[in-house]
């Protein structure tokens, strides 16, 4: 008679033994945490690709993971995850209605409400953990189409454009396996750095997948609001949107009617709780980003199986993976990173030294800038130049920035320091 564990065995062990290709990894509509026996074999798959861009043959898996049912070599991957789905949904719906039981005597009507609620939003294979910001085009030819057309019309950069015009000068925007990090103290803007990043390469027809641990959809998706609507000559309030007051209707409504590109992806959560590396990963893995961007690299977890003894050490290998996960699947990467105690001085870029983690930051970034305000002046920033691998190095230390966030103002001033 064959058990239950014994079908998951089976049907877990043919979706690692039959991920053969990047196709094949793509199809996994999941995340890593659905698995109940073989995480540990799963991960090693996906790290094991991001090292050697291979995926590990059946000897290794079988000699590394005795556990993985060796007759599930046979059958088809779509088979095997299609029967995970039906499985993860079912195992799912059951937790659910197991944590509900006590509810239901207390208090039935609102229990069983609730339920039906949970219950409808469960799905495998379902991303609930992401919402598109912008809605529209679903055809991928026509979106690769566009993406080549405004690449095109974008004659001399190459690369996705900075928010700043004394990088974008030298030709060369953020490249495919470039890992860009941005650091300052908080409330500083490093949110809008990002934001403002996102905004541009949107408008030029990239996908982003925006992760966001700290702030929420709705306020990601708000302050884009701004930003966008900046670049596109119209003056939205940060502050008319989220506190209600009257606002021009009909124009915003149509600015969301034409922003229509499906171009960024928010993440704000993830189905089991924290937002960890693996998970993010294979959010990436199923979109296909060509911007992959980390507000708050301090906040984000590790997988499970990784051991660390202090933060600095934990970012030390996240940092690490973010560059190799960059460079596997040639996507460009922007992270931020909250500065400690010791960057006291508000006017005052930060250094490498006085955020935790910060020897890996250098050493796997391509491009390191902190950010700091500016003394006097409300409305302008300074944002510091630390380390450029690759590309040519600005001809200023640091440049001045005007910033409003309520209005979505984040662009360079013709200020700067010579170097």
């Amino acid at each position: 008679m064959t058990t239950q564990n014994d079908t998951y065995n089976f049907i877990e062990s043919g979706i690692i033994f039959g991920t053969r290709t990047v196709k094949d990894l793509e199809k996994h509509d999941f995340l890593p945490d659905d698995l109940v026996l073989h995480r540990d074999a799963y991960d090693f798959m996906v790290e094991y690709f991001d090292s050697y861009e291979k995926f590990p043959n059946a000897p290794i898996l079988k000699e590394k993971f005795p556990d993985l049912e060796v007759s599930a070599q046979d059958i088809e991957l779509d088979y095997a995850l299609g029967v995970f789905r039906k499985h993860s949904l079912t195992r799912k719906t059951v937790e659910k209605i197991k944590e509900k039981q006590r509810d239901i005597l207390r208090d039935p009507e609102q229990a069983v409400s609730a339920l039906i609620g949970e219950l409808t939003d469960l799905d495998v294979g379902k991303t609930s953990e992401v919402v598109w910001y912008d809605d529209g085009q679903h055809d991928r030819l026509m979106a690769y189409r566009k993406r080549q057309e405004e690449r095109g019309r974008k004659v001399g950069i190459v690369g996705i454009p900075t928010p700043l015009k004394t990088l974008n000068v030298s030709g060369i925007g953020m490249l495919p396996g470039d890992l860009y990090s941005v650091f300052a103290r908080p409330e500083v803007g490093k949110t809008w750095y990002l934001i403002k990043t996102a905004a541009i390469a949107m408008s030029m027809g990239y996908k982003v997948l925006f992760i966001s641990p700290e702030m929420p959809e709705d306020q990601i998706s708000l302050r884009l609001d701004v930003v966008v609507g900046r670049m596109q000559k119209l003056n939205f309030s940060l502050t008319n949107l989220i506190a209600g007051n009257p606002i021009n209707e009909k124009e915003y409504v149509d600015f969301l009617d034409n922003n229509a590109g499906r171009n960024i992806l928010i993440a704000d959560h993830m189905e089991n709780g924290d937002i960890n590396f693996p998970g993010i990963a294979s959010l990436a893995r199923r979109h296909q980003p060509d911007l992959l961007i980390i507000d708050g690299m301090e906040l984000i977890n590790l997988g499970r199986n990784e051991r660390y003894s202090a933060q600095w050490e934990k970012l030390g290998i996240l940092y690490g993976q973010a560059k190799k996960f960059s460079t596997a699947m040639k996507i460009t990467t922007l992270v931020s990173h909250q500065a400690n105690r010791n960057a006291a001085d508000v006017f005052r870029p930060p250094q490498a030294g006085e955020v935790s983690g910060g020897d890996a930051l250098i050493r796997w970034s391509d491009a390191a800038l902190s950010m700091c305000l500016l003394e006097d002046e409300d409305k302008k920033r300074v944002v510091a130049f630390q380390k450029f691998r690759g590309k040519p190095y600005p001809d200023a230390e640091s440049v001045i920035i005007n910033f409003d966030g309520d209005r979505g103002i984040f662009a360079e001033t013709d200020g700067f320091k010579d170097r």
